[in-house]
């Protein structure tokens, strides 16, 4: 307070002019912080107003950034999502392929062996007989081999037959073990039993385990007391190929036929085939048939067929196919 008086009274000394002086000065000096004041608020201003603009451009620019990931990620995943539907429809077109493929596998025909060539195959039955030695002889005279359905013979002749057939190259089939049709037929089980009754002995006489079959009577036959078809399918269970014949010799129909009945029967049926499986008998009473043979293989022989035993490369001939 002491300062304030004296600065008052020294005042009052002053003349006007210094008075005026004073005055302008310390306007001066008012104005000078009025002006730095408003300059130092202004420039906080500025830099409030650019922080909230950087503020909105990084916003701006994470959003940007934001809406360009979210839409590269929605591209990603619609890429994906082609290629994984572009992936499946060819998988799916696979698994088609190979279904259909499988299906015309199973559907589809056996081709046989040598296509495009004539072939015959001499098939006999009822085998072994005191004719099978001549048989074997004649087939090999002539450089052939055939198929013999055999039945349950059990006579020590008859066995060695059976071993020279496989040991010759000729084929040997299952028949049936008695061949009586009203054992043979009389229920599934029996027809099951005689069917690898006889590949067992077969078997356990050549050491050959078959896999081919001729129904007794042929797989049409009307005398049996069980479906066919339910036989079949009891075959194509345990891996086994029937064969019926489209060439009957005819030499069935009755003992000892004229041997040129039986040839004729033979060359006429064979002449329309391109691949022909010949019915013929080897029995005790069929000698004729015998007989016969040597002519038919040769006539085949001279109008180029090949003569062949069955194997499993043999397209299967059946009944009503």
């Amino acid at each position: 307070s002491k300062m304030i008086r004296r600065c008052k009274k020294a005042f009052r000394r002053l003349d006007t002019t210094q008075k005026l002086f004073l005055g302008c000065i310390g306007f001066i000096v008012v104005m000078s912080v009025v002006l730095v004041c408003g300059i130092i608020r202004s420039e906080l201003a500025m830099k409030q107003v650019a922080v909230s603009a950087d503020a909105v451009v990084t916003d701006d620019q994470d959003a940007q950034g934001n809406q360009k990931q979210g839409e590269a990620l929605s591209d990603q995943d619609e890429a994906d999502s082609q290629d994984a539907s572009i992936q499946k429809k060819d998988t799916d077109k696979a698994r088609a392929s190979a279904e259909n493929a499988d299906a015309q596998n199973q559907t589809a025909e056996p081709q046989g062996e040598y296509p495009g060539q004539k072939k015959v195959y001499l098939t006999f039955d009822d085998g072994p007989s005191q004719y099978t030695g001549q048989i074997l002889d004649i087939l090999e005279q002539y450089q052939v081999k055939a198929t013999f359905f055999e039945i349950c013979n059990t006579r020590e002749r008859d066995k060695q037959s059976m071993k020279r057939i496989v040991d010759t190259g000729n084929t040997i089939a299952i028949h049936s073990v008695s061949h009586e049709y009203s054992k043979i037929y009389a229920s599934l089980d029996s027809f099951h039993e005689d069917v690898i009754g006889m590949q067992d002995y077969l078997q356990e006489t050549t050491g050959i385990k078959t896999s081919f079959y001729r129904f007794p009577g042929g797989s049409n036959n009307h005398t049996s007391c069980v479906s066919l078809d339910e036989c079949k399918q009891l075959l194509k269970d345990n891996e086994i190929t029937y064969f019926d014949w489209n060439v009957d010799s005819g030499d069935a129909s009755m003992n000892h036929m004229p041997k040129d009945k039986i040839v004729a029967n033979v060359l006429s049926e064979v002449g329309c085939k391109e691949e022909s499986v010949v019915l013929m008998h080897d029995t005790n009473a069929k000698d004729t048939t015998v007989q016969a043979l040597p002519e038919i293989i040769q006539s085949l022989k001279d109008q180029g067929y090949l003569i062949l035993p069955i194997t499993e490369n043999t397209k299967p001939v059946h009944f009503g196919e």
